[in-house]
């Protein structure tokens, strides 16, 4: 049986996981309770931060919020532009 998760312990297990990838990546002084409100699962967060890298390494600098949050805009409107696209289907 699944029991409902209260959005606050949602919340703190999201911040755990981007704080344990961040770690494990290297990347430090970002805004790691930000981040915990995105509805991510463990996967996803992982590819947010290679990509997050990616960008960076295009920039010849480290890991910023912005990389991030860039990473992530995109990563939201594609999944809007998905979900659009199956009402027309």
């Amino acid at each position: 049986m699944h029991a409902p998760t209260h959005p606050h312990n949602y919340t703190r297990t999201h911040t755990q996981v981007w704080s344990n990838l961040l770690q494990a990546a290297r990347i430090e002084h970002l805004d790691v309770a930000e981040l915990g409100k995105h509805e991510l699962n463990g996967r996803q967060i992982k590819t947010t931060i290679r990509l997050a890298q990616a960008l960076a390494l295009h920039e010849g600098c480290s890991v910023e919020q912005r990389h991030v949050s860039s990473t992530l805009a995109v990563a939201r409107q594609f999944s809007d532009d998905l979900i659009s696209a199956q009402d027309f289907v």
